[in-house]
């Protein structure tokens, strides 16, 4: 299972959106009492992601950043 590492600004509920290079929205995770600083989040799945490239969003606070990462076989 693939595990995506993040780091957030500050405590409190944080939003984490995966999306394939189609722009297709493949998972959202919402991490409620989420603390600052450095969190390891395991990518769940309704249907488990394929090998290729995606691109991660997380969103606190009204602050946002994105990342890309690859799932390799």
């Amino acid at each position: 299972m693939p595990v995506l590492v993040l780091s957030l600004p500050e405590r409190g509920a944080a939003t984490v959106e995966v999306y394939d290079v189609g722009g297709r929205r493949v998972l959202v995770h919402r991490l409620d009492a989420a603390s600052a600083g450095q969190q390891a989040l395991a990518l769940r799945a309704e249907h488990p992601l394929a090998p290729g490239l995606y691109l991660a969003r997380v969103m606190q606070g009204g602050q946002q950043a994105t990342g890309r990462f690859a799932i390799i076989p």
